[in-house]
């Protein structure tokens, strides 16, 4: 475009297809069905990303008459991954910047089967359930080792090593699949609970990216207080247990925002009080974060995130073991003693910013 080439990437779930239409700009953000004019019916949509889902977007474009339809990015970082969130709905491509439209792509849409993992204690009250999870897929682009064998691969090591105790309370342990094509694991296997089911889960801890090698500590922003976000009632005391953790260990922990960008997202929808822990992802360490964590300044805390490098040499053994150990306090904690958690909650859905979550792993993080 005027000399202007635009970096593309195709959407999860996008089929196949070719537009060469006039391309119409929309002036809002493609949110309402009311942002579409039925005089622009056939051509393709300019539509800008922000406020509500990829998915939902297009589909309006869709539903409108659409022959196809361009999302583009309105800040200056890439868009790593992208998904429509359900294969349903009516798709053009996702690109970077805006481009003109015309546009043919070969894709290929196939249903396919997989399966979450999950694993309960033969002992504890099972009407108590403590929760701790991670998951076990990967970007196409690589194989996945940080992001996130090394939450999946910690939880089983914390999972064996328990059976060797006793518990108070029944602890489970989902090895979650499909996150990366937007939460559809955790999203399945919570949606497929009875409100009974769900009021027995105590709480729900979450494990994604541990080991990332140019890490930071950070905990999920349960109490909202740096990025003003709340989980549901108790989170806080889960965020606080983690930090008195670190801080009893002399480590300085920061914060992550609560924004339903992994694992722990439907379970917030539920109202189930939650947590975890993150190292970092693309986001760029600061020089005071390098001054307490070490690691170089002005870098993102994992280069490889969402990319072919992200293997075995793409660890913090350090960083992936004081998370566990970190992690392995707060299951043996929850496993003996409900403290500070309610076990009676409102059960009605809370809204969650599913564009966030449907970009997955990736989150807002500030050091303390």
């Amino acid at each position: 475009m005027n000399g202007q080439s635009y970096g593309i990437k195709w959407f999860t779930y996008d089929p196949a297809g070719q537009a060469n239409a006039c391309l119409v700009p929309i002036s809002n953000l493609g949110c309402d069905s009311g942002d579409f004019k039925a005089d622009v019916s056939g051509k393709v949509y300019l539509i800008s990303r922000g406020q509500c889902d990829f998915g939902l977007k297009v589909a309006l474009a869709g539903a409108a008459g659409a022959s196809g339809a361009i999302v583009y990015n309105n800040v200056p970082e890439a868009l790593l991954s992208v998904t429509l969130g359900q294969p349903s709905r009516p798709q053009m491509s996702a690109l970077t910047f805006p481009v003109a439209a015309s546009a043919a792509q070969m894709a290929v849409n196939e249903q396919r089967y997989t399966n979450n993992v999950l694993a309960t204690t033969k002992l504890g009250d099972r009407g108590n359930v403590v929760m701790a999870g991670g998951h076990t897929d990967s970007v196409p682009a690589g194989p996945g080792i940080n992001d996130n064998g090394s939450g999946s691969m910690g939880i089983l090591e914390i999972a064996l090593q328990l059976a060797k105790f006793k518990v108070t309370n029944a602890v489970r342990f989902g090895f979650w699949t499909a996150e990366e094509f937007g939460l559809v694991g955790a999203d399945q296997y919570v949606s497929s609970l009875t409100a009974e089911e769900q009021q027995e889960i105590a709480l729900y801890l979450n494990f994604d990216m541990i080991a990332s090698p140019n890490f930071g500590y950070f905990i999920y922003d349960g109490d909202g207080s740096t990025f003003n976000l709340t989980g549901p009632p108790a989170s806080d005391a889960i965020e606080h247990l983690f930090e008195d953790y670190f801080k009893a260990n002399g480590i300085v922990s920061g914060s992550t925002e609560f924004d339903g960008r992994s694992d722990y997202g439907p379970f917030l929808e539920v109202n189930i009080p939650s947590g975890g822990l993150f190292t970092g992802a693309e986001g760029i360490k600061t020089e005071a974060e390098a001054s307490q964590w070490g690691g170089q300044a002005n870098t993102a805390y994992d280069s490889c995130y969402h990319q072919s490098c992200d293997t075995i040499q793409n660890l913090n053994t350090t960083a992936w073991v004081v998370s566990m150990k970190t992690a392995a306090h707060a299951i043996a904690n929850y496993s003996t003693s409900l403290d500070g958690i309610p076990r009676t909650r409102n059960t009605m859905s809370r809204k969650v910013d599913r564009q966030k979550q449907l970009k997955a792993c990736g989150h807002d993080i500030l050091a303390m």
